[in-house]
Order: C-alpha cells, then sequence, then structure tokens
C-alpha cells in the first residue's frame, strides 16, 4: 500500500523544485527583484517548512479527524487548514527574516500581517492540495485492500463449493465414474458418452443445489436417478435400483 507521507513529500519537493525554476525565471528576466542567495533560501525554507508540518501537524491530525463522523470532518478540515496556512506563514516569514538581507526581524510582524491580506490564499491552496493527496492515497488503499478481500472471498467461495461437491459426491465415487467411463470409450463409445453426460448434469446438480437451501422431491430424484445411472453403469447387471413413490407425494413440493 501506499504511504500518504512520502507520496505528500515528493509532491512537496516537485513543487519546491517548480518553484526553483519561477525564482530562476524572475532572476533573469525582471532584475533587481530576487537574487541568486533567494534562490537558494527561499526553496530551502519552503521545503523544510513543508516536510516538517507534513510529518508533524498535517498528516497526524489528519488521520484523527478521517476517524470523526462525516459532518465533523468538513468544519475540521477547514480549521485545520486555516491553522496550517498560519503556521507556514509564520514559519515561512521568521525564517527568511533570519537567513535573508531583504527582511528585518523588526518589520517581521508588519511583513506578515501584509501577507496576510494579499497572499493567504496562495499558502491556503497548498493544505488542500496536500489534503487531496492524502485523500487519494487513502482511497486508493481502501481500493486495493478491498479488492485483496474480495479475492479472498472469491477463493473461499470455490473452496466452500469444493467442500460442498465432496459433502455430496465423494470423491472415490468420481475416480470410479472416469475410470468406468474410460473403460467404456472404446468398448462402448455411445455408453460412454452418455455416461458423461450425466455425469456432468451430477455435478452441475451438486454444485448448483448447494446455493439453495431447499430442493424439491423431483430434483432430488432427478440427481438419485442421475446418481444410480453411473453407479448401473460400473457394475452392470449386478445392480439394479427402483424408486416408489406415492401418489399423494407432491414431487414440486421443496423440503
Amino acid at each position: 500500500s501506499l504511504n500518504q507521507g512520502s507520496v505528500a513529500l515528493m509532491s512537496w519537493v516537485i513543487i519546491v523544485f517548480i518553484n526553483v525554476f519561477q525564482l530562476i525565471y524572475v532572476v533573469n528576466t525582471v532584475p533587481g527583484k530576487f537574487s541568486w542567495d533567494d534562490v537558494l533560501y527561499y526553496p530551502i525554507t519552503s521545503l523544510t517548512i513543508g516536510i516538517l508540518l507534513i510529518y508533524v501537524f498535517l498528516l497526524p491530525i489528519f488521520k484523527r479527524i478521517r476517524k470523526l463522523k462525516v459532518g465533523l470532518q468538513i468544519p475540521l478540515f477547514i480549521l485545520h487548514g486555516v491553522s496550517y496556512t498560519t503556521i507556514y506563514i509564520i514559519c515561512i516569514f521568521f525564517q527568511i527574516a533570519l537567513w535573508s538581507d531583504n527582511l528585518d526581524l523588526n518589520a517581521f510582524t508588519e511583513a506578515v500581517h501584509r501577507f496576510f491580506y494579499t497572499d493567504f490564499h496562495n499558502i491556503a491552496k497548498n493544505y488542500f492540495f496536500l489534503l487531496a493527496i492524502f485523500i487519494a492515497v487513502e482511497y486508493v488503499n481502501k481500493r486495493a485492500e478491498t479488492l485483496i478481500k474480495q479475492k479472498e472471498l472469491e477463493s473461499e467461495l470455490k473452496e466452500s463449493k469444493l467442500q460442498a461437491l465432496e459433502s455430496k459426491l465423494h470423491p472415490h465415487f468420481l475416480f470410479n465414474a472416469l475410470n468406468g467411463i474410460t473403460a467404456l470409450v472404446n468398448e462402448n463409445p455411445k455408453k460412454a458418452e452418455k455416461a458423461i453426460i450425466e455425469l456432468s448434469d451430477l455435478l452441475r446438480f451438486a454444485l448448483e443445489g448447494n446455493l439453495h437451501c431447499l430442493i424439491s422431491l423431483e430434483e432430488e430424484l432427478d440427481f438419485l436417478e442421475k446418481y444410480t445411472s453411473i453407479e448401473i453403469m460400473r457394475y452392470e447387471n449386478q445392480l439394479e435400483v427402483d424408486v416408489v413413490v406415492v401418489n399423494e407425494v407432491d414431487l414440486k413440493k421443496k423440503s
């Protein structure tokens, strides 16, 4: 399964690299806007703070919120997003104030206040981008788990069908029937063909009949007729079966 933190980390690194190329473009096209030092420490600042917030603040709280009722998740995610954006902005400006000559610590409060008014929504986009990644990874993992469980259930179903078949038709009967049919292939092909058809019907009835709680007496007699027909084929004149059903019995009624 995918790891939410790892996928978010890779996505964040890609965003930072895009930011590096943007800064390089600005340095070359708008003289004096940024220096080459800015190309270095702005992305490093964004990268370090982003990674810390992903593992310390974003992902742990995301997992806790997802365990709550759906009605509570939306307002909590909004509050979570506002908190993330606020912390990110403050940390970014504080680190820039320490590293760069473009921002003095004395002007820190004013710069942060101004940024909140102008670019708060741009940083908030980072939160919703990462939130979308967390949810997408969660969906992919759940989908994978569902497919695994589905395969396990299909395997269990096949096993249960085989067990049901074994409970209705003993393996020795099948082996003996197949051996008897093999002996008839050369001696009496038509009789062998008839036996193969009856054995096929018998197996189909045994498998499909397991899915029903009740079967009619008519279906049970049909099953018995096919079973005894194969046994008679094996023992020839040594076995004779008579089935007697009184008139009062309803063959269509399931029991």
